[in-house]
C-alpha cells in the first residue's frame, strides 16, 4: 500500500494506514471543496465564466431568473456590504456586458442573507451554466487550472467603474497531494470513490480528471441536459447537496453506508456523524465554527474514528503538527 505520509499528523496517518490495511474495500465518501482542494472550484469557475465572458445566458435568460424580492427579502448582505436586489437586477439587464460583478454580488448575496440560505443558493446557481456543454466546461478549466494552481492564494477586488460595487472572492487554489493519494491509494484497493459535493458534478468530474484523482462517481449539484447542453432546471429527484442533503442523496444512491467520510465544513457535518457504520470521521480542519466543532473536539479527545488534520490556507498545505 503506498499511502505517502506527507503532511498528515502521525496520528492521522497511523490511523489511516492501520484502517486500509485492516479493512475490507468498501465506500469511500469526500466532499470536495476544501476537503480534496485547498479551495473553491464552484466559485472560483463561477467567477472565471462570467470575467471571461464565457457564459451562454441572453437577456431573457437573465430577466427570467433574476428576482427583485425573494421571501419578503429585497435587500442582499454580501461581502460586509448591502445591496438592492432591484439595482442588481437593473445593472445586470441593462448592461449585460458589464454584468460580471452585479450578477456574482447577487449569487453572493443570496447565500450570506439570512432568511434565504445556502439551500436556496445552491439550486439557483446552477442555473447560470444553462447553455453550457462539457465542451465548454473542459475548455474554460484547463484556463482555470493553468492559472489557479500557480496564482497567490489571496483575496482578488473586482468593481465597477462607478466604484459602487465590490466583489471579492479568493484566488488561487491548491492540490491536496495527501488527499489525491489516499484516493488513489483506495481506488487501487477496490474502494468505491464518490464525491459528494454542492459545486455541479460537470465541473468537478473535469477538474478531478485533469489533476489525476481516481473518482468511480460525482454527486453534485445536478441540472437536467438536453442533447449535452445544461439547461437551468435542476433534477429533482435529488435533495439539495447540502448538510442533511447530502445523507439523503448517499443513501439513495447507494445501498450500504459509507466507511470512510472526509469533510471541512458545517455542510459536511451530516455526512461525516449520521452514518452508523462510519469507520474514519476525517476533519480537514480550515478553522471553520459552528456545528463542526463536534467533530473537532470529539477529534482532540481522541475519540475512536475521529480525525482532525489541520492545513495552512496560506501555502494550500497540509499541517503536519
Amino acid at each position: 500500500m503506498n499511502l505517502n505520509r506527507g503532511g498528515w499528523t502521525k496520528r492521522n496517518f497511523e490511523a489511516i494506514r492501520r484502517f486500509m490495511l485492516e479493512t475490507r474495500p468498501g465506500l469511500a465518501v469526500f466532499d470536495w471543496d476544501n476537503t480534496c482542494i485547498c479551495g473553491d472550484i464552484g466559485e472560483t469557475f463561477l467567477a472565471h465564466l462570467f470575467v471571461r465572458h464565457r457564459h451562454r445566458l441572453t437577456r431573457s435568460d437573465l430577466e427570467g431568473m433574476i428576482p427583485v424580492r425573494l421571501r419578503g427579502i429585497s435587500v442582499l448582505s454580501a461581502g460586509g456590504n448591502r445591496y438592492e436586489m432591484a439595482e442588481l437586477r437593473r445593472r445586470i439587464i441593462e448592461t449585460p456586458d458589464q454584468a460580471e460583478i452585479p450578477l456574482l454580488l447577487l449569487n453572493q448575496g443570496l447565500e450570506e442573507t439570512p432568511g434565504i440560505g445556502l439551500s436556496f443558493a445552491y439550486r439557483w446557481a446552477t442555473r447560470l451554466f444553462k447553455g453550457l456543454t462539457r465542451l465548454d466546461i473542459d475548455s474554460l478549466m484547463a484556463e482555470i487550472l493553468a492559472d489557479e494552481l500557480h496564482a497567490e492564494i489571496a483575496p482578488k477586488r473586482l468593481e465597477t467603474t462607478d466604484g459602487k460595487l465590490v466583489f471579492t472572492w479568493k484566488k488561487g487554489l491548491r492540490i491536496y497531494e495527501e488527499m489525491r493519494n489516499l484516493i488513489t491509494v483506495s481506488a487501487e484497493a477496490g474502494w468505491r470513490t464518490v464525491i459528494v459535493t454542492a459545486s455541479h458534478p460537470w465541473i468537478v468530474e473535469t477538474m478531478a480528471c485533469r489533476c489525476g484523482y481516481r473518482l468511480d462517481r460525482v454527486l453534485g449539484m445536478v441540472t437536467k441536459h438536453r442533447r449535452g447542453v445544461l439547461t437551468r432546471w435542476t433534477d429533482r429527484s435529488l435533495a439539495v447537496n447540502y448538510g442533511p442533503g447530502k445523507v439523503t442523496n448517499i443513501r439513495r444512491n447507494f445501498t450500504e453506508e459509507p466507511l470512510l467520510v472526509a469533510g471541512d465544513s458545517n455542510s459536511d457535518l451530516a455526512m461525516l456523524t449520521r452514518f452508523p457504520g462510519t469507520r474514519i470521521r476525517l476533519l480537514i480542519d480550515r478553522g471553520v465554527q459552528g456545528g463542526i466543532d463536534r467533530v473537532r473536539r470529539a477529534a482532540m479527545r481522541r475519540e475512536n474514528g475521529y480525525l482532525c488534520q489541520p492545513v495552512e490556507l496560506k501555502t494550500g498545505r497540509f499541517l503536519p503538527g
